[in-house]
């Protein structure tokens, strides 16, 4: 029996748009200013949506990225590390600082 499950990120950042189209990374799940993202497994990554509805199988647990609320980063599979580079991993770890400065 296939499993879905829904996945939403609603008034996504650049960074999180970029993560997306560029490399299957989508927001799985937020607890208070921790953020984790994991591939999600498509043939093609057009448009970002705010909300996907996938069969459980196609998202990547094994390879995730998590932006804690102090700046810390946790790379989950250095390969991930290779495909996405440092510069958009920064771009949304700003993102996030940038946010918590200004509430």
């Amino acid at each position: 029996m296939i499993k879905y499950i829904m996945l939403e990120n609603h008034n996504p950042t650049e960074a999180e748009k970029l993560m997306y189209k560029r490399h299957g990374l989508y927001l799985v799940k937020r607890i208070n200013n921790t953020y984790e993202y994991n591939i999600v497994h498509f043939q093609y990554y057009d448009n970002f949506k705010e909300i996907l509805k996938v069969e459980e199988d196609v998202v990547d647990k094994d390879s995730k990225l998590i932006f804690n609320n102090d700046g810390t980063i946790t790379i989950q599979n250095l390969r991930l590390l290779d495909k996405i580079g440092t510069g958009l991993i920064n771009m949304r770890r700003n993102e996030i600082l940038n946010k918590q400065h200004l509430n």
